[in-house]
């Protein structure tokens, strides 16, 4: 009885390991293991554009060996949330650096009158603690 690859439907000889036509691996105890879709997930807690590659690739690879296609999508989740958050980061610093940069003199005008209103405020400070009403809480 003759059989078919499950993956394109060409006939298998008795003893192929692979398809001919597709390549896809069946039969026999040795199994290759998908190193891209292994690389590519850790790598995308690392380096996610690196981990996003290395899992399109294991995506792609995992066709063909049969392998790895779980691990290849959670990388490609994992590097792509990770890229929109540190993507979502550098937004977030370019604004609040535009931000300081454009109100810079503001800024420091209010730290020149907080700094010149420190001696006031230690003086009166010591002024109630000098003070007759504060026998009250004595």
């Amino acid at each position: 009885m003759a059989k078919y690859c499950a993956n394109c439907g060409t006939e298998i000889k008795e003893g192929d390991t692979k398809c001919l036509k597709c390549g896809r691996v069946f039969g026999g105890n040795k199994k290759e293991t998908n190193a891209m879709a292994i690389a590519g997930i850790v790598c995308s807690f690392l380096v996610p554009l690196l981990g996003l590659i290395f899992s399109i690739v294991g995506l792609n690879k995992s066709k063909t060996l049969n392998d790895g296609k779980e691990l290849s999508i959670v990388g490609i989740v994992i590097s792509s949330i990770l890229l929109v958050v540190r993507l979502i980061a550098i937004v977030f610093f370019f604004i609040f650096a535009f931000t300081i940069a454009s109100n810079g003199d503001k800024i420091e005008g209010a730290i020149d009158d907080a700094s010149n209103k420190i001696p006031e405020v230690i003086e009166r400070f010591d002024n109630f603690n000098n003070s007759e009403s504060n026998e009250i809480f004595d």
